[in-house]
């Protein structure tokens, strides 16, 4: 996963998230509890914060829909 790749939620655990699509935008400094974590613009208000703002997700739980080459 990188800079300008179009991203979703996994399936599980996150089911009711499905019909969100994200950009990742930048990597997140550091490692968090073991794992990655990425800045993702999504396309709709996700319930931490309205659409269009970037946050703060683990590469773990997104799936990579589209790269960008």
């Amino acid at each position: 996963m990188k800079v300008g790749d179009l991203v979703k939620y996994k399936r599980y655990p996150h089911e009711s998230l499905q019909h969100l699509l994200g950009l990742v935008v930048d990597f997140a400094p550091g490692d968090y509890y073991g794992t990655r974590a990425m800045f993702v613009i999504w396309n709709r208000d996700r319930n931490r914060g309205p659409a269009n703002t970037v946050m703060f997700e683990y590469v773990d739980e997104l799936e990579v829909i589209n790269e960008d080459r």
